[in-house]
């Protein structure tokens, strides 16, 4: 299967930073303040379970159902 492959130095017509070789992402400058702050809020919740919630829940609680690879699952942004 062939790919694409882009020129880094000639970017007319690109919007955005090339995010791997299939997608261009736009930078932070093209986002509004509302998506950056979406953005935020998914980037804390994206953490694992405290040492403490693992201990006093016995190891009931171990792992966070909702964690997201930022390669692998895409926001609905």
């Amino acid at each position: 299967m062939h790919r694409r492959v882009f020129d880094l130095t000639d970017r007319r017509g690109m919007e955005g930073v090339l995010c791997a070789p299939w997608k261009v992402c736009a930078t932070m400058g093209d986002k509004s303040k509302a998506q950056k702050k979406r953005l935020a809020k998914a980037e804390r919740q994206n953490t694992r379970v405290p040492a403490w919630v693992m201990m006093k829940t016995d190891m009931n609680v171990t792992r966070n159902p909702k964690r997201r690879n930022w390669r692998r699952n895409d926001l609905d942004e």
